[in-house]
């Protein structure tokens, strides 16, 4: 994605919060680290923030046969939350480091007709190096800890799929069975949203992540299998 658009996609994300709580989310960013953690953590009584997943989404979850999920939300930690905040600023920062290096009067007002001051070629590559460093994914593998992975799959090539997860530190067994569950649901379902074979794997992946029988490389969390497993199947 070029960053012209990804600057358009963030501003309309912005402005469709309204001016209050703009305003305040661009607040929060700029208090200092404890101060920025102890305001997030103000709206959780436990700790926790909750979401709303998106409207209709709780369709494609099947989790037994002849029962339907009717609802779904979405967890983190305040501390992850602050976590993610602390890496975002880092990247723009980074950034913009970058670009001034690149041409330190880069933010000055061209002269009329004149190109851009740093080319569009050299800002993608900086872009892409200090913002995404070359992943697009960001996952939390634990409250004080926080991990981005690339998830580049191709939506269903399965040994795509099952390549990705044996570099991210899934052992053979279990890649053998998630490819067994896939196939399964292939031919028992309607190919729509996650199987009850492929749900019932996450489900075992994510208990053995969380006791630690299961250690994906860095902090990965079980996050990044369900988002690797969903971009396979085309949900997102």
């Amino acid at each position: 994605m070029r960053p012209d658009e990804l600057e358009r996609r963030l501003r309309k994300r912005l402005d469709a919060l309204g001016p209050a709580p703009r305003a305040e989310l661009l607040r929060v960013l700029m208090l200092p680290d404890f101060e920025r953690a102890n305001r997030i953590g103000e709206f959780s009584t436990d700790g926790v923030l909750r979401s709303s997943a998106p409207p209709g989404l709780n369709a494609y979850v099947r989790l037994y046969e002849r029962m339907q999920c009717t609802a779904l939300w979405i967890e983190m930690s305040a501390l992850a939350l602050t976590n993610i905040m602390d890496q975002v600023r880092s990247r723009v920062l980074a950034f913009a480091l970058e670009i001034e290096q690149a041409n330190p009067r880069a933010g000055d007002k061209p002269p009329d007709g004149a190109g851009p001051a740093v080319p569009i070629d050299t800002v993608s590559n900086i872009y892409n190096t200090t913002i995404y460093g070359g992943v697009n994914a960001v996952a939390t593998g634990s409250g004080s800890a926080s991990q981005v992975a690339s998830v580049n799959i191709t939506p269903g090539h399965v040994p795509a799929l099952l390549d990705y997860l044996r570099a991210l530190g899934v052992g053979a067994d279990d890649v053998a069975e998630l490819e067994d569950a896939l196939a399964t649901d292939a031919e028992e379902g309607d190919g729509e949203g996650f199987g009850p074979q492929v749900t019932a794997w996450l489900g075992r992946a994510s208990m053995k992540v969380a006791t630690g029988t299961m250690k994906l490389a860095g902090s990965a969390g079980a996050e990044l299998l369900a988002l690797a497993v969903a971009k396979h199947l085309g949900i997102i």
